[in-house]
């Protein structure tokens, strides 16, 4: 978004500039090119684009996980500021598992412990809007962890395929 505020002096500076307009302050003289020149940093106006199309990449759509950390990543979108994943076992999205927002970079890790198929997509957000991965994937826990041992600070996951 265009702050307003900007634009009205970045108006005016240059205004100012076209009339040859100068002033004295504690005996200096400021003309209005070199006031110009010092704002001219804040009168750049951003053409911000909305975040740009990406691809997911890991889990690779329709693979077979173990039950587990999953690692997801997916290619940068251009333009994005932050990301946020939605995991669901519903392919309509409606009842995540997982759904974390403002992610700042492009991998995110989570536990499924649980056998079954996931959808999984990402959504790029920035200032000017949003952008979805041009196509969610899923992928489906195999096996099942049938027991839970705790040693101390060891903890072993037993698996069953």
């Amino acid at each position: 978004m265009i702050d307003n505020k900007i634009v009205r002096v970045c108006l005016l500076s240059m205004i100012l500039m076209l009339l040859n307009i100068s002033f004295t302050k504690d005996n200096k003289v400021f003309i209005i090119n070199d006031i110009f020149n010092v704002m001219n940093s804040k009168c750049i106006i951003n053409n911000y684009a909305p975040p740009g199309d990406f691809n997911l990449l890991t889990p690779a759509n329709n693979s077979n996980q173990p039950p587990g950390n999953i690692h997801f990543t997916w290619e940068t979108s251009s333009n994005a500021d932050y990301y946020r994943i939605i995991v669901d076992d519903n392919s309509d999205f409606s009842s995540p598992v997982l759904d974390k927002s403002y992610i700042t970079v492009t991998f995110y890790d989570y536990s499924f412990n649980t056998q079954g198929r996931y959808y999984w997509k990402v959504i790029a957000y920035n200032n000017e809007g949003q952008r979805q991965c041009r196509y969610p994937f899923t992928f489906t826990i195999t096996g099942n962890s049938i027991e839970n041992v705790s040693l101390g600070n060891i903890k072993i996951l037993f698996l069953e395929y």
